[in-house]
């Protein structure tokens, strides 16, 4: 559910899809598709409890990888994804340009963070 809350408010911002339309999702969805894309991936869930038992709200650490031919597109992804997600209400908690990764193999970069959500 948190990585479909995710991918929801990265597909109604327009400077999102305007990047990559809908080339949103799981690692194993996004093989072999065209550049620039975003995977997202569930880290960990972490539900909330009170003294009086548990709240009903989960904290969902999402980590978004964007993928690109070169490093100035997979920056522009993420920071529009960035900006779309803090827009939807949820935190980034580690910074994009700490995050950028040259795979050597494939010839193609990749710039990630991470971000929580909360959800009941």
């Amino acid at each position: 559910m948190t990585v479909k809350i995710a991918r929801d408010a990265l597909l109604a911002d327009s400077g999102v899809r305007n990047l990559v339309a809908d080339r949103i999702g799981p690692v194993e969805e996004m093989q072999g598709q065209s550049f620039p894309y975003v995977v997202l991936a569930l880290e960990k869930l972490e539900p909330l409890n009170t003294l009086s038992g548990p709240a009903g709200l989960d904290r969902g650490h999402v980590a978004l990888d964007a993928w690109g031919m070169k490093y100035a597109d997979a920056v522009k992804v993420a920071n529009a994804c960035r900006t779309a997600l803090q827009n939807a209400g949820h935190v980034c908690t580690s910074n994009v340009a700490d995050q950028f990764h040259f795979q050597q193999d494939s010839g193609v970069y990749r710039c990630g963070f991470t971000f929580q959500i909360w959800s009941s």
